[in-house]
């Protein structure tokens, strides 16, 4: 069964204002900008970020207001500007609500969304201002259906007496925007060099939209499926797309 449609039908169909989102990549590699455009053509509002190592496809939705509440753990155009523009903008000016984990806890967040878990526990970030501090407040939050109403807790390690650990929460993940290299008719993609978070956002996402340098037949792609980075099974719309994404 093909998957394949316009970048228009895809956006207009697989995605919505208020959805929880994530994009692909990292940083400057393999960030879907061709879809990203789409989304701000159709209008579409008041996402949900998640935003992890985020570039240019988040500062420009935060630019133009399409952000309701953020998390991320840095956002930069490497190589370009240390922070990207409108993102420190909008924080300095205090229009964004926006949360901070440390990089390792929100690749492990999405992980740990892959894998259907109700929240993970982990030692990170202890001792430090990323659990002192709180950028997005526990009365906000209640406002904002899609986030949890508590950046954290603490909790008992079960299987060692009088140890805490911190329960991150596990984002629950409407929508994922992917670019790849080469994928096939059925969503089947090959991602070549770093995966980064996308397999898990892939698996973990209700909708999972892929834009494509190369579409290539299922037959083909299964030449050698060492090479096969996600299951079609995760993806809803393939989108030919050359030059679609950052390098």
């Amino acid at each position: 069964m093909t998957k394949v449609c316009t970048l228009q039908e895809a956006v207009s169909k697989y995605v919505k204002s208020g959805d929880h989102i994530v994009f692909g990549g990292f940083t400057t590699n393999r960030k879907p900008y061709a879809a990203v455009y789409e989304i701000l053509r159709q209008g579409l509002t008041d996402f949900v970020g998640e935003g992890g190592p985020a570039g240019g496809d988040w500062d420009m939705l935060i630019g133009e207001n399409r952000i309701k509440a953020y998390t991320n753990c840095y956002t930069a155009n490497s190589g370009y500007t240390n922070v990207s523009r409108r993102f420190r903008a909008a924080f300095e000016k205090g229009t964004l609500n926006m949360e901070d984990y440390s990089q390792d806890a929100v690749m492990l967040m999405l992980h740990a969304a892959s894998l259907g878990l109700p929240f993970l526990p982990v030692r990170l970030m202890m001792g430090t201002d990323l659990t002192d501090k709180w950028g997005i407040s526990k009365e906000v939050r209640k406002t904002i259906p899609k986030l949890p109403e508590d950046k954290f807790v603490y909790v008992d390690n079960p299987f060692k007496k009088g140890e805490k650990v911190v329960a991150l929460p596990v984002p629950e993940i409407d929508v994922a925007v992917i670019h790849v290299q080469r994928a096939s008719f059925d969503g089947t993609c090959v991602i070549l060099g770093d995966e980064f978070h996308d397999v898990d956002i892939a698996v973990a996402a209700k909708r999972t939209i892929v834009t494509c340098e190369e579409l290539v037949s299922d037959e083909e792609i299964r030449i050698d499926p060492t090479l096969n980075s996600i299951p079609g099974f995760c993806v809803d719309a393939v989108v030919h797309c050359p030059y679609g994404g950052s390098s």
